[in-house]
C-alpha cells in the first residue's frame, strides 16, 4: 500500500514536471513565432526609414502580424509619397527664388524694419555686404528724399495687410542716391500679425535720371521760349517807337 502510494506520487510529480516542460517549450516556441516576425518587421522598418527600398515590410507570421506589417507598408508608402511631394515643392520654391534673385532686388525685414535677408542684387546696388545689412534697421538706406508722410502711408498700407507699390529713393554706402520701383508684401504669422515684410524691386535709377534730364530740358526750352518772346517784344517796341514818330510827321 505504501509502495503503491509512493508510485502514485512519483507518477503525479513526473506528470506535472513533464507538463511544465511541455508548457515552457510551447511558450518559447509560441514566443519565437511572435517575436521573430516582429523583430524582423522592426528591423525592416528601420532600414526603410534610413532609405533602403529593398527592405520589405511583408513578413510571415500569424494573421495579426501579417495585418500589422501590411499597415506599416501602407503607412510608409503614404509617407514616402508625401515626402516626395514636399521635396518637389521645396525644389520648385528654390527654383522660383533663384529666378527672382536673378532678376530682382530682394530685401526682407521683420515688422520693426530689421533686415533679415538681402540678395546679391540688393548688395551690389546698395554697396553694402550682406554682413553689413543683416540685423540692421532699413533706415541705414534712408536718403532723406521722402518726408515722414511717405513712410507713414507705406506702413499704414502694410498694417492693413495690403500690398504697397511705389518708387523709393535710397542712399548707397558711398552716399549716392538710387531709385527702385518696389512691391512690398507683408507676410503674416498664425495670429494674423505681420511677421516679415518682403520687398521685391527693380532699379529705375536710369529712368529717373532720364526723367530729370527731360524735365531740365523742358525747363530750359520754356525759359528760352520766354526769353525769345521777351526779345521779340523788345524789338517790336523799338521798331514801333520811331515808326510812330515818322507816321506822325507824315500826317
Amino acid at each position: 500500500s505504501t509502495l503503491h502510494a509512493d508510485n502514485l506520487r512519483t507518477a503525479l510529480v513526473t506528470t506535472i514536471l513533464l507538463s511544465l516542460i511541455i508548457a515552457i517549450i510551447a511558450g518559447l516556441w509560441l514566443a519565437s513565432r511572435i517575436s521573430t516576425p516582429i523583430r524582423q518587421l522592426a528591423e525592416n522598418v528601420r532600414r526603410r526609414i534610413n532609405g533602403s527600398s529593398k527592405a520589405s515590410l511583408i513578413v510571415h507570421g500569424n494573421i495579426e502580424i501579417n495585418r500589422l506589417s501590411s499597415h506599416f507598408e501602407l503607412l510608409l508608402k503614404r509617407n514616402q509619397t508625401k515626402t516626395q511631394r514636399v521635396s518637389e515643392l521645396l525644389k520648385e520654391l528654390q527654383e522660383r527664388q533663384f529666378a527672382i534673385d536673378q532678376h530682382s532686388i530682394v530685401l526682407v525685414t521683420n515688422a520693426a524694419g530689421i533686415i533679415s535677408y538681402a540678395n546679391d542684387h540688393f548688395c551690389q546696388l546698395s554697396g553694402y555686404s550682406r554682413e553689413d545689412l543683416i540685423d540692421q534697421n532699413h533706415e541705414i538706406l534712408n536718403s532723406d528724399e521722402h518726408d515722414d508722410s511717405f513712410f507713414e502711408d507705406m506702413y499704414r498700407t502694410l498694417r492693413r495687410r495690403k500690398v504697397w507699390k511705389g518708387d523709393i529713393c535710397n542712399r548707397n554706402k558711398n552716399g549716392d542716391i538710387y531709385w527702385i520701383n518696389s512691391t512690398i508684401v507683408p507676410k503674416l504669422d498664425e495670429q494674423g500679425k505681420i511677421a516679415t515684410i518682403v520687398s521685391i524691386s527693380t532699379d529705375i535709377s536710369r529712368v529717373k535720371q532720364d526723367q530729370l534730364e527731360l524735365e531740365q530740358s523742358a525747363a530750359r526750352a520754356t525759359a528760352a521760349n520766354e526769353a525769345k518772346d521777351q526779345f521779340m517784344a523788345n524789338i517790336s517796341h523799338e521798331i514801333r517807337t520811331p515808326m510812330n514818330g515818322i507816321i506822325g510827321m507824315l500826317g
